[in-house]
């Protein structure tokens, strides 16, 4: 049986792979009004934060959205890591089935999109979703190795 922690872990991981899919689908569903006044007030806090370092620096709508998709799925893409982690035991898996989880994410995502009032699908951002996944995987998959490798050395150090 498996200990407390590790139950934890898997229940942590698993939640918030769950809750960041719910946070997606549900930005997905706003029509294209309501997203973009989002992206608008989040572009003002940025453009105002910006000014203040240097007048010259000055954010797009376009470029605030796109970051947006990044950031949210790179966030999907560690947790989905985490959670593979905490459930697999052979690391190379963790790196392919994560990733497998966050395109699929992503291709219904768009999906929604066509759904909702003055929004359209577009397969840019579904690379681009895609590509936050695997750059959260990735990062991740180097750390484990990483650390796995830091382990495994001072292990035999104390052996010696």
């Amino acid at each position: 049986m498996k200990n407390h922690r590790d139950i934890f872990y898997r229940v942590l991981w698993s939640v918030l792979s769950i809750l960041t899919v719910a946070f997606i689908f549900i930005n997905s569903i706003f029509d294209a009004d309501l997203s973009a006044q989002q992206s608008g007030s989040v572009l003002t806090f940025l453009n105002y934060i910006l000014s203040h370092i240097s007048d010259s620096l000055i954010l797009t709508e376009h470029f605030v959205r796109k970051c947006a998709h990044f950031a949210e799925y790179f966030t999907l893409g560690a947790f989905l890591f985490l959670a593979c982690k905490s459930f697999l035991l052979r690391l190379n898996a963790k790196i392919l089935l994560a990733p497998v989880v966050g395109l699929a994410v992503a291709i219904i995502d768009e999906f929604i999109q066509r759904f909702s009032v003055g929004r359209s699908s577009q397969l840019s951002d579904v690379l681009l979703d895609f590509s936050g996944v695997c750059t959260a995987c990735v990062l991740l998959f180097v750390i484990c190795k990483l650390v796995y490798n830091f382990k495994k050395n001072n292990d035999k150090e104390v052996i010696k």
